[in-house]
């Protein structure tokens, strides 16, 4: 049996992490939406802040990864193995405040 690739180990890598990222986005989210409740409720009623999370998906992740390295390509035994745990933007939560204007 061949070996596997890199970006075959990443992609195993990614869907290993998966249900932990999403834990954890899950209560940065609910963390930030607590914490930003006593300004929610001085807003005007026009206006909203919106909390929201987003995670890479799997071949964003790699492709990002892939661009970091020298020269763009993966090599087959690097000194220290690739790893997704590296990308500091896998996922991220994030707000932002809008004026409803009609």
């Amino acid at each position: 049996m061949p070996d596997r690739t890199v970006e075959d180990r990443l992609r195993q890598e990614y869907f290993e992490l998966l249900p932990e990222v999403r834990r954890v986005l899950e209560h940065m989210e609910a963390e930030i939406r607590y914490r930003l409740l006593p300004i929610s409720r001085k807003l005007d009623k026009f206006e909203r802040l919106d909390v929201s999370s987003r995670l890479k998906e799997c071949e964003s992740a790699v492709e990002s990864l892939r661009r970091r390295q020298q020269g763009a390509i993966f090599y087959p035994n690097p000194p220290e193995p690739y790893t997704l745990t590296s990308l500091k933007d896998l996922a991220g939560v994030g707000f932002r405040y809008s004026p409803e204007v009609a």
